[in-house]
């Protein structure tokens, strides 16, 4: 049995098809070690990312609203999140379409963690 502990991190603001695929994502990270986090970042004040949240599984997300206006509010909250969860982790899967998390991958894979980005 695989002991990783692995944090899923949904960027639904640059990832707007992840309710098409949410179970796979779960599916392989469970094959993989067991699921400690997973969240999916939104903002409550764009009525398409409360859509998109309403099509994914609730029972295995936790849903995180980051209703700020201000560009990259929401990868500001992952990264943040990451960096604290980072320790209790060995594995991280970031869902997102945008390139801003370069620097925290980075980090990871210097703290020895390893990262999948899909």
């Amino acid at each position: 049995m695989n002991t990783q502990k692995i944090g899923i991190y949904v960027d639904s603001q640059n990832c707007r098809k992840f309710s098409a695929f949410h179970l796979s994502v779960l599916n392989l990270a469970q094959a993989t070690g067991k699921i400690v986090i997973a969240n999916v970042y939104y903002n409550s004040n764009c009525d398409n990312e409360v859509n998109l949240i309403t099509k994914i599984d609730s029972n295995n997300f936790t849903f995180k609203d980051v209703p700020c206006l201000l560009k990259n509010s929401s990868d500001n909250q992952i990264i943040a999140d990451i960096l604290k969860d980072k320790k209790n982790l060995d594995q991280v899967i970031l869902i997102t379409g945008d390139g801003d998390f370069q620097y925290i991958v980075e980090t990871l894979k210097e703290s020895g963690k390893k990262v999948t980005i899909i």
